[in-house]
């Protein structure tokens, strides 16, 4: 009997040891299977998401590079029309040549006295028709059109443009009074006062000289007006933004042409 109830408890023991094996077995199998599901499934989503991160950071950099490209091309467009305008302004500085030739003719003669004989003598209107070219009251005044600088302006810098407006008035101011000589009329000059303000505000510096010698002085601030605009298109071309005191004073000599309109 003992033995009987001996072998029975073997016999349960080694069952239970077998189903206890058989559950751990499953457990794992069903741990490692749902693991592996799991794994699998990340894997896939992990790819698509890199998928759509690549084409994301793809579409990116062709954008920013779009863009680039783009605003590189406008600023080679806009540096071209400054190159071309800053070309026109210094060519129509070169152009006014006979104008500073004239300037240079009345600066030598005593143009008051010059004027009075010419009023009352053809003679001397003739004189000075030929030495300054054309004919009475009429010379050709071709070189002194400024639509080609005007026609850059907008890509020149305000100093740019008011620096050669002070240049321009201190010639047109010779010229005229040349004319004066040629055709035996005094004409009364309309704001004179303003035309030498105009060249105050360019040249600040000159201001005494300017105030002492009039319209008779202004010829020898021609080529300091020269080399300010030359430095000014400079500027210009090595890409510089204008400071402070350089849109002072364009603002100023601005104003002082506007005023002598």
């Amino acid at each position: 009997m003992a033995i009987e109830i001996y072998n029975l408890l073997l016999s349960a023991v080694g069952s239970a040891a077998l189903v206890s094996g058989a559950l751990w077995l499953t457990r794992n199998l069903l741990i490692t299977r749902l693991t592996k599901a799991v794994s699998h499934e990340y894997d896939k989503k992990l790819a698509i998401i890199n998928s759509d991160l690549s084409s994301k950071t793809s579409e990116i950099e062709s954008l920013r590079k779009g863009v680039l490209g783009g605003v590189s091309h406008r600023q080679r467009l806009l540096y071209e029309r400054r190159l071309k305008a800053v070309e026109q302004l210094w060519d129509n500085v070169l152009d006014l040549a006979p104008a500073k030739k004239t300037s240079a003719t009345i600066l030598a003669i005593p143009y008051e006295k010059v004027l009075a004989y010419a009023e009352d003598d053809p003679k001397v209107q003739e004189i000075f028709q030929m030495i300054d070219g054309g004919t009475k009251g009429n010379k050709d005044l071709s070189f002194f059109n400024l639509d080609k600088a005007a026609n850059g302006r907008p890509f020149l810098s305000e100093l740019a443009w008011a620096l050669f407006s002070a240049y321009s008035t201190i010639l047109s101011m010779a010229i005229l009074r040349m004319e004066m000589i040629k055709i035996g009329v005094k004409i009364p000059l309309q704001k004179p006062d303003y035309s030498l303000n105009i060249v105050k505000k360019a040249l600040p510096h000159h201001t005494d000289y300017i105030d002492k010698y009039g319209l008779d002085g202004l010829h020898y601030l021609l080529e300091e007006l020269e080399l300010s605009i030359l430095k000014e298109l400079r500027r210009i071309l090595d890409g510089k933004d204008a400071d402070k005191e350089s849109l002072e004073m364009a603002n100023s000599i601005n104003k002082a042409i506007k005023e002598s309109l």
